[in-house]
C-alpha cells in the first residue's frame, strides 16, 4: 500500500494497478490496516462513504464486500475469504495469513531507529528502501487515510534524515547522494533531503552538477511554496559557484532553463510552457504580428481556489497545479497557445483568436476537462480573461 496499491493471493496478482482504488478495494484497505477486531458495519460505512446519502447504507456495504469476495474468486477459486463476519463486524480471516509492506515497513524501522551505532546505518537503509512512497496515494484525500499516511510519512522522514546525517558524518558521501536525491523523489518539498544532495555533490567535488541542481530547487520552492529555499541550500550554491567558471555557469543555466522548457522528450506537441517573464516577451511579438493580421490577443488567467475563496495548502495545490499543467498541454489548447505558470495557484495563458466568442469556448473546454481533476480534492478553476494590444 506503500506508493500504490497491490494485491496479490498466493503470489497470484488479484489487484496491480496504479489506478483507481475502487469501494470494494478500499474496504479491504480499511480492514488490512486495522486487522484484529471485527470492523462494526457503521464504522465502515462512516469512514468510506462520509458524505454519501446511502438510501441503504447497509445494503451497499453488503453488496461492497460480495464485490471484493469474487474478485478473490475470480483468480484463486471459491476458496476461503479474506473477509469475515463475525460478532457482529467485517474482519480479516485470521486463518490467512496477510503480508502487508506497512507492517513490514513500520518494524524495520521503528527497530532502526532504536538501534545501537554498530548497527544503525544498515537497517536505516534497509528501512528506507521499504517505503516506495505515501500510503495509498490515490486515496490521499480520503479523511480514514490521512493520519495513517501521515504517520507512516513521519517514520520514513525521521528514517532518512538519521540515515543522510550518518552516512554524511562517516564521509560516505557516494551513499549520501543516491539516499538524498531518492529521498528527494519520494518527497519533493522536503528542503532537508536537499540539503544532503548537495552537501554530497559538493564533497565530491561535482561543483558542475550543483548550478542546475540548485536552479531546479529554487523553481520547486518557488512555484510550489512561494518562498526561496533556506541559507544553506544558498551558501552551497555560492561555494560551488566559486569553483565553476561565470560564463560556463551562464551556459549551464541556459541549457538548464531551455530543457525545462521543451520537456524530457523535446518541444511539446501542445501549446508552448515557458516563464513568465519569456511570456512577457512573447506576447509583445504575437501581439503585434495579430494587429497586422486584423486578429487580437485574449490574456486568460486561470486560479485555483479551495471553496468559499480559500487558499489550499500547498500539498493539495502542488497536486491540482500539476493536474492543469498536465491537461493545459496535453491537447485542450494549440501550439500557437502560451502557457506561463504566474504565480503558485495561477496560469496565465495567451490565446490568438479572430472572434471574441472564440475564448469562452476555449473556456469552458478547460473548465470540464480540469473539473472532474479537481473536484476531489475541494479546489475550483476560476477563470478571468482580457482582450490587450501591444500599447496596453
Amino acid at each position: 500500500m506503500l506508493g500504490g496499491l497491490s494485491v496479490w493471493a498466493d503470489g497470484v496478482p488479484v489487484l496491480d494497478s496504479a489506478g483507481k482504488v475502487n469501494k470494494p478495494w478500499q474496504v479491504f484497505c480499511f480492514l488490512v490496516l486495522n486487522r484484529g477486531n471485527p470492523t462494526g458495519a457503521g464504522r465502515l460505512i462512516s469512514a468510506l462513504w462520509p458524505d454519501e446519502n446511502l438510501g441503504d447504507p447497509a445494503n451497499v456495504l453488503k453488496n461492497t464486500i460480495y464485490v471484493l469476495r469474487r474478485e478473490f474468486e475470480s483468480v484463486k477459486g471459491p476458496k476461503e475469504s479474506p473477509i469475515l463476519f463475525e460478532s457482529g463486524g467485517y474482519l480479516c480471516n485470521p486463518a490467512i495469513r496477510f503480508e502487508v509492506d506497512t507492517d513490514y515497513f513500520e518494524q524495520q524501522a521503528k527497530a532502526a531507529l532504536a538501534a545501537p551505532p554498530e548497527t544503525k546505518l544498515a537497517l536505516l537503509t534497509e528501512a528506507v528502501d521499504l517505503y516506495k512512497g505515501e500510503l495509498l496515494p490515490q486515496l490521499e484525500n480520503e479523511v480514514w487515510v490521512m493520519p495513517l499516511a501521515l504517520y507512516y510519512k513521519q517514520l520514513y522522514s525521521d528514517g532518512v534524515k538519521q540515515l543522510c546525517d550518518g552516512l554524511y558524518e562517516e564521509g560516505r558521501f557516494n551513499e549520501l547522494l543516491e539516499a538524498a536525491t531518492l529521498a528527494n523523489h519520494i518527497d519533493h518539498l522536503e528542503e532537508s533531503t536537499y540539503i544532503y544532495m548537495l552537501r554530497a555533490l559538493y564533497e565530491l567535488g561535482m561543483y558542475r552538477a550543483i548550478i542546475p541542481a540548485y536552479n531546479k530547487i529554487v523553481r520547486i520552492f518557488s512555484e510550489e511554496l512561494g518562498a526561496p529555499p533556506g541559507p544553506e541550500i544558498r551558501a552551497i550554491y555560492a561555494a560551488a559557484a566559486e569553483q565553476v567558471d561565470t560564463i560556463e555557469q551562464d551556459i549551464m543555466i541556459i541549457r538548464d532553463d531551455l530543457r525545462e522548457v521543451a520537456g524530457p522528450e523535446g518541444p511539446a506537441r501542445g501549446p508552448l510552457y515557458c516563464t513568465y517573464d519569456v511570456f512577457k516577451y512573447l506576447y509583445q511579438m504575437v501581439a503585434r504580428s495579430s494587429e497586422r493580421a486584423g486578429g487580437s490577443v485574449v490574456i486568460v488567467l486561470l486560479t485555483l481556489q479551495a471553496g468559499g475563496g480559500a487558499t489550499p495548502s500547498a500539498k493539495q495545490l502542488s497536486v491540482a497545479m500539476n493536474h492543469v499543467k498536465t491537461m493545459l498541454l496535453g491537447g485542450l489548447l494549440r501550439k500557437s497557445d502560451v502557457v506561463a505558470r504566474y504565480a503558485k495557484s495561477q496560469y496565465i495563458i495567451m490565446l490568438s483568436v479572430e472572434k471574441s466568442e472564440n475564448v469562452e469556448q476555449v473556456v469552458q473546454r478547460v473548465f470540464r476537462k480540469c473539473s472532474p481533476l479537481l473536484e476531489p480534492l475541494g479546489i475550483e478553476p476560476v477563470f478571468a480573461t482580457a482582450a490587450l494590444d501591444p500599447a496596453g
